[in-house]
């Protein structure tokens, strides 16, 4: 029986997927703390007012420590317009004593700047540390415990972008800043912690900023192809069922979106407040960690590597909710990408994306493969015969120099077989020409048709 073939045409060619690991960064978008905290030794003055280098939100703890004089408020001191001042008949520190002053300060508009980094401790650094509130994971520790997951899962290095304000304003602000590259890098998979967010409405106009810039970064005008990954909450309290996942992924019904079906993991945490106990906590997260956890897992994956029944470990210490074989079937053919806990592994069922149209977009590695494909082929071709003379010599040029491109794709594991290559002028253009082949991908049994165009600025 002939194998099934599924035709692909991309005219207006999206931008490259990169094959190498490195370059496919994450961007990790969300709520953090909005302010430093930091220890600060200060020469007593002989007014009743000391400045600090910084204008002070809140003070934690004043003290001698050479003498171990601690300083309480509001008997000994207070904080009077962001300095500390002293209370009359009150203890405090002789004049032109030193003694240490730990507060936290506002951060400035600059501390939201996004940056890159491959170090944990920078994260905590500029997001803050780990807090739980209730038992549950504290809205202000939203980035650090996602970077947090990320990095346990193994990947090189993040993007984080921390919002100004916690609302749909500074998540629509913070997506815009990631118009640029950060430290020359252009995020490949953006990750939204919407959950911090406080109401449904607020999450689902968020989310639908985030798939504009998505599509809009990924168009042909900025050419920064992009993959958004995107959980649930449950805000209501009542849970989430099969039909209410397909339902999403049906009102996404994009292919740059890949719907995660897990909306309660499990994560151990330990409290970095002072003087809180230490001890792990076994902390219900929500959806939009589920997505942080598969999108960083894809980061350290090739292109050509699907992540179906990969085993995870690191992220989290199972679900509330547990899925049978049943509702699992159900959710990969709806469009969800599914986790499933096995012998206390976290492994991923399928890796798709929320456009069930198409066999072919439906798959994240073959989309990510086939966009790689097309941005090779370009490039090289361009590389190779700008400004190149000549209609039927280019025309077989093309055409043997694409062959020999897709035969080294072949070598390095990117595709399983190679089929008909042609190449000609685009019909009513002069200095456009349509490429045209077939190959066969390395994660699924079928012909995939790929034809796209390529302005090489011939003469007529």
């Amino acid at each position: 029986m002939p194998r099934p073939m599924v035709t692909s045409e991309f005219i207006r060619t999206k931008a490259s997927s990169p094959v190498a690991i490195g370059t496919r960064v994450m961007a990790l978008i969300g709520h953090g703390g909005d302010s430093f905290g930091v220890q600060e030794r200060v020469t007593r003055g002989a007014g009743d007012t000391d400045t600090l280098a910084h204008t002070a939100t809140a003070i934690t703890k004043v003290g001698n420590f050479k003498g171990t004089k601690e300083y309480v408020t509001p008997a000994d001191y207070v904080l009077d317009a962001g300095a500390i001042r002293w209370v009359v008949g009150g203890n405090k520190p002789n004049t032109n004593q030193k003694y240490y002053v730990t507060y936290t300060f506002a951060k400035a508009p600059a501390d939201y700047t996004p940056f890159l980094t491959d170090n944990m401790n920078e994260v905590i650094a500029k997001c803050g540390s780990i807090r739980i509130t209730s038992g549950a994971l504290n809205i202000t520790s939203y980035l650090t415990a996602a970077a947090q997951i990320a990095f346990d899962i193994g990947i090189r290095q993040v993007i984080i972008c921390q919002v100004e304000t916690n609302d749909i304003t500074g998540f629509a602000n913070a997506y815009d800043k990631l118009e640029n590259p950060v430290s020359g890098i252009n995020p490949y998979y953006i990750v939204p912690l919407l959950s911090s967010l406080p109401d449904q409405t607020s999450f689902d106009t968020a989310k639908g900023t985030a798939i504009t810039h998505v599509n809009k970064m990924s168009s042909e005008e900025f050419g920064k192809e992009r993959q958004l990954y995107i959980g649930k909450k449950d805000y209501s309290g009542s849970g989430y069922g099969v039909d209410d996942f397909i339902n999403e992924a049906a009102a996404l019904a994009s292919s740059r979106v890949i719907l995660c079906g897990n909306y309660d993991p499990i994560r151990v945490l330990i409290d970095a407040t002072p003087g809180v106990s230490t001890s792990p906590q076994n902390i219900v997260l929500d959806g939009s960690f589920e997505a942080v956890k598969n999108a960083a897992f894809r980061t350290t994956q090739f292109v050509s590597d699907p992540m179906m029944n990969r085993p995870q470990t690191g992220a989290f210490v199972g679900y509330n909710t547990v899925w049978g074989d049943i509702e699992i079937d159900t959710l990969v053919d709806g469009g969800v990408c599914v986790s499933e806990e096995v012998s206390g592994i976290i492994k991923v069922v399928d890796d798709i994306t929320t456009d069930i149209s198409d066999e072919i977009e439906i798959d994240i590695a073959t989309v990510e493969a086939r966009d790689t494909l097309i941005s090779g082929v370009r490039k090289a071709v361009e590389l190779r015969y700008k400004g190149a003379r000549g209609e039927n010599t280019v025309s077989s040029q093309l055409k043997s120099f694409t062959e020999t491109y897709i035969e080294q794709r072949m070598g390095d594991g990117l595709i399983a077989g190679k089929g008909s290559v042609s190449a000609n002028r685009q019909t009513g253009s002069l200095r456009k020409w349509e490429i045209m082949f077939t190959y066969l991908p390395v994660t699924k049994v079928r012909d995939i048709v790929i034809r796209f165009s390529v302005d090489l600025g011939l003469a007529a």
